[in-house]
């Protein structure tokens, strides 16, 4: 945690234009923060054209977040910024949240320089304004969306899918929500027909509807370069994977996949989806299955069926199994 000294040093650097500060973490300042001292970030950001990362402090009042509104707009040099929000106990409080994450949103649909946005577990609300952010921004290419404890809605879900279908410049999404989300489906039908999406990361436990989806997705979609997917060990692994291995066998512009499974060991009818899938399946270069983290088995089945699956495959240049 930061201290005052460091606080106020800080302060000065940033309204002195300091071109060696450019990365303000205002989460290390933590309960420093009021707003006296949120106005002494703004006034310190206002003429600011130096930082380009920028972490909003979840401890920010909706108030204090409205001061960032200007800088947020019209900063020519911000080009990342990471927004968390917290959990909720009332309904109040998870409607000053949901204010807080559409000042954020209206703001940087402004923006001319932000190319890279963060958000973990902010409560987005029903009205969703991250939908017309991801409609109207030109300069967007990575997107990281992490959610732990917040839900999600159906209405939601469906407003994110609008907001992706046209979106015209994203070119990385991680979708990290391991605890499973409800309707993601419709969140991944906005992605079907994306121009220029070229990476994609999941992290979540698929159900029948969305890995049906996401297989569509990887069938579909001509600007996938690589893919990576974490699946959470699930008593419906065969039908759910194998979805998504029938989207990948269709996909032929894919050169990098990475997939890891909690799952301890491949049933036989899985081990054959992967087989008929990697032998039609003939652009990709890299193909990661291991898990740096599980300690498990190595899983002799899955590293059986890969190697059937490579015997007439002349394109793969690196393999890791588990």
């Amino acid at each position: 945690m930061k201290t005052v000294e460091e606080f106020t040093a800080a302060c000065q650097a940033l309204g002195k234009n300091d071109p060696r500060h450019t990365h303000l973490n205002l989460a290390e300042y933590g309960a420093l923060l009021d707003r006296e001292r949120d106005q002494q970030v703004v006034e310190a950001l206002e003429k600011n054209t130096f930082v380009e990362e920028l972490t909003l402090s979840e401890n920010l009042c909706v108030n204090s977040t409205l001061q960032f509104n200007h800088f947020l707009k019209m900063s020519p040099s911000l080009r990342h910024l990471e927004m968390c929000g917290r959990k909720q106990g009332t309904d109040a409080d998870e409607l000053k949240e949901t204010m807080k994450a559409s000042i954020v949103f209206e703001s940087i649909s402004r923006s001319s320089s932000l190319v890279n946005l963060s958000l973990c577990d902010v409560l987005l609300g029903d009205d969703c304004p991250l939908e017309g952010f991801l409609s109207s921004t030109r300069t967007l290419l990575e997107f990281h969306f992490s959610q732990e404890y917040s839900t999600m809605t159906y209405e939601t879900a469906q407003a994110i899918g609008r907001g992706f279908a046209q979106n015209k410049s994203l070119v990385k999404l991680q979708w990290h929500a391991p605890s499973g989300l409800d309707f993601m489906e419709e969140v991944l039908f906005g992605l079907l027909d994306h121009k220029k999406l070229r990476s994609l990361e999941l992290e979540l436990s698929l159900t029948k509807s969305s890995s049906q989806v996401l297989r569509s997705l990887l069938h579909c979609n001509e600007t996938l370069e690589s893919f990576k997917m974490i699946l959470p060990n699930s008593e419906e692994e065969f039908p759910t994977m194998a979805s998504v291995l029938a989207g990948l066998a269709r996909n032929m512009g894919l050169k990098k996949v990475m997939i890891q499974s909690e799952s301890s060991e491949t049933g036989t009818t899985l081990a054959t989806a992967w087989t008929n899938m990697l032998q039609r399946y003939t652009s990709i270069n890299i193909l990661d299955l291991a898990d740096d983290v599980w300690e498990g088995y190595s899983d002799y089945k899955l590293c059986s069926a890969v190697a059937a699956g490579l015997v007439n495959n002349s394109t793969l240049e690196t393999l890791r199994l588990p």
